[in-house]
């Protein structure tokens, strides 16, 4: 796991896990500090400019990929926060300075390869506070 340049960031998913659906959600955290304060720019940070991808491999290789793209819909904030510019305030095309991605999910039914759907989602949100500053209750994703 990294927080400052290029991943790899990493979950291990051996054994254990018991069947249903599992959410994958990535976090910006350069989006956490208004502009300069953690020496970077919203702007070059952005999911796209940052070319996020996502790869997920099983014992027999790679197993499902995707990248931050465009989403559908346009993003949204937490309640009770508005979209903001960067983030919703543009619509579905305005989404590369959003906080959090939720780029897929994966349903766990029986072993090996065969027991598991990877299902793209591709939303973005902001957190609740829209005001820039550095918030430390970011992990409350309040319902995304």
């Amino acid at each position: 796991d990294t927080t400052t340049g290029f991943g790899p960031e990493m979950i291990n998913m051996i054994g254990g896990y018991t069947n249903g659906t599992y959410w994958v959600t990535v976090v910006n955290y350069s989006q956490w500090y208004p502009a300069g304060a953690s020496g970077d720019t919203k702007q070059n940070q952005q999911w796209d400019v940052a070319d996020v991808q996502l790869r997920v491999y099983d014992a027999e290789g790679l197993a499902f990929q995707m990248q931050a793209a465009q989403p559908a819909t346009a993003p949204t904030a937490l309640s009770p926060a508005t979209p903001v510019a960067g983030c919703g305030a543009g619509g579905a095309s305005d989404w590369q300075q959003c906080e959090l991605w939720q780029a897929f999910k994966f349903t766990i039914s029986g072993s090996g390869p065969a027991g598991r759907v990877y299902t793209p989602v591709n939303t973005y949100v902001n957190w609740q506070d829209a005001t820039g500053t550095y918030d430390n209750n970011k992990c409350n994703l309040n319902g995304f």
